[in-house]
């Protein structure tokens, strides 16, 4: 019996190093900088925090938002441009999903939204070679946008880990 509770702890104690040992080998993402995945070519393109996401060229005769009710919550939202480098079409929420950790301890996920033509699609096909506008939205503490603790975006592709520092 003491042989399979050591057998327990010694992978338990294998996987924390192992997981450890990922986080601090994390490859850097660059602002504007492509990083090649499997089948995505990812740049991102900046980060904001805000309490609505609305359309870049919004067209006067229709309004379409996401927006965030409550003083003590607001969006960080990431915007990303997506190419499909593949050879076939890819649903779009096939992009790995990004995660933003925050304090260095707090996890929050992501909504992915896809800006094209003027509307905002949470299902869509790209076809190879093109490059789309994608958002991730992040509902966070508002205490976050402005106190200064490390904030930075974390995904992972092909079981390699990104991180993108934003503070």
């Amino acid at each position: 019996m003491k042989k399979h509770w050591f057998a327990i702890v010694y992978l338990i104690l294998l996987c924390s190093i192992c997981y450890s040992a990922n986080d601090r080998n994390a490859k850097s993402v660059v602002l504007d900088k492509a990083v090649s995945l499997k089948e995505w070519e990812l740049k991102i393109k900046g980060s904001r925090f805000a309490k609505e996401l609305v359309l870049e060229n919004q067209p006067d005769f229709y309004e379409e938002s996401f927006y965030l009710k409550g003083d003590d919550v607001i969006y960080l939202i990431l915007t990303i441009e997506a190419k499909n480098i593949s050879k076939k079409e890819l649903d779009f929420t096939n992009l790995p999903d990004f995660r933003a950790r925050y304090d260095n301890k707090y996890g929050y996920k992501s909504l992915k939204v896809l800006e094209r033509n003027d509307f905002f699609e949470i299902s869509a096909v790209v076809s190879p070679s093109n490059t789309e506008k994608v958002h991730y939205l992040f509902e966070m503490p508002k205490v976050s946008e402005s106190d200064g603790k490390p904030l930075k975006i974390e995904f992972v592709d092909n079981n390699i880990l990104y991180e993108f520092k934003i503070r």
